[in-house]
């Protein structure tokens, strides 16, 4: 005869082994993804695509937050918000319409620490933190280019780098880094991976033309801007790109007009009214290219390219003295 279980020890065996799912803060989701529950599963999905970090999937990130089912409508605010703060620091050149309004941060650790990150204040994680909250150091560099800031993000990105999730931004992240630190072959490999990880993160297609053209290869660097998206191509910054490869090239007539614009919009930029006076002086306008002339010898007198085209405009200066007095 079958002995039956007091009511009380079957009550016990029912109540411990209901097992619940414990909430995971926003930022988390990946640092567990074994065996993940439903809700975990559409985190995971939300976080990857802020960790991407290109123009394409932080837009998913966005849109996937906005439609979370899951998710508690405080945490997919927070990625939401997250998520076009991203594409604001790290990509400023997207239209308004690109970008939601602005609203008021959520009040979590993991928006206080985008915002700590952005103002280049140390960071202080919060146990159990994860791949999201090891993102944010690398954000530093969008904002604040002191060495200091360049070797906390390279810091930042060794740590990250152990977690094996692919990122295009933190991939931008570094190669900005080294680049600031005089390391142009490790920039340059960085600017390329990320753009392997990402096509669509255009700062990257930028940073690595401009040390294609300084390292003489102006045509590969006219190829890697061919595939910027067509979107992308009436901002300041690949104006400046592109008008940089062609000067490189030697496609000067191309170039003039481009470099005019991006004075222009940026009467300041040293590099470009040098890049424009030199072509003035080879097509014989000397009295055009003096004043941009004067306004460099207060950056950089020493600049060998400037003293070649001071010396030329000088001697047609003469020539057109002599001339006068015959």
């Amino acid at each position: 005869m079958k002995k039956k279980l007091p009511l009380f020890a079957l009550l016990c065996i029912l109540t411990f082994s209901c097992v619940t799912t414990p909430d995971i803060r926003p930022g988390s989701a990946l640092s567990g993804a074994d065996g993940i529950s439903a809700i975990q599963a559409e985190r995971l999905g939300i976080e990857r695509q802020i960790l991407l970090g290109s123009p394409a999937s932080l837009e998913k990130a966005a849109s996937a937050a906005d439609q979370a089912l899951l998710v508690d409508k405080a945490e997919a605010r927070t990625y939401f918000w997250l998520a076009h703060e991203i594409a604001r620091l790290v990509y400023p050149e997207l239209t308004a319409t690109q970008l939601a309004p602005a609203e008021a941060p959520p009040e979590n650790a993991l928006a206080k620490a985008f915002i700590d990150a952005r103002n280049g204040r140390p960071l202080a994680f919060p146990d159990g933190a994860g791949p999201l909250f090891d993102l944010m150091p690398l954000l530093v560099v969008f904002r604040v280019k002191t060495p200091a800031a360049s070797i906390s993000a390279l810091s930042a990105f060794e740590r990250f780098s152990r977690l094996g999730i692919p990122s295009a931004i933190a991939e931008l992240s570094r190669a900005l880094a080294l680049e600031r630190s005089g390391d142009a072959a490790g920039a340059l490999a960085s600017f390329s991976k990320s753009l392997d990880e990402a096509p669509d993160c255009y700062p990257a297609a930028f940073g690595k033309a401009n040390l294609l053209v300084a390292s003489g290869k102006a045509i590969e660097a006219m190829d890697v801007l061919s595939q910027v998206d067509s979107s992308v191509r009436g901002n300041l910054a690949y104006r400046r790109a592109y008008s940089n490869a062609l000067y490189g090239a030697g496609r000067w007539a191309e170039a003039l007009p481009l470099i005019t614009t991006v004075l222009l919009e940026d009467p300041m930029d040293s590099r470009f009214l040098l890049m424009r006076a030199h072509l003035l002086v080879e097509r014989g306008e000397y009295k055009l290219a003096s004043p941009l002339l004067d306004a460099f010898a207060g950056v950089d007198p020493n600049d060998r390219l400037y003293i070649l085209l001071k010396a030329r405009s000088a001697a047609e200066n003469a020539k057109d003295r002599a001339s006068a007095l015959a």
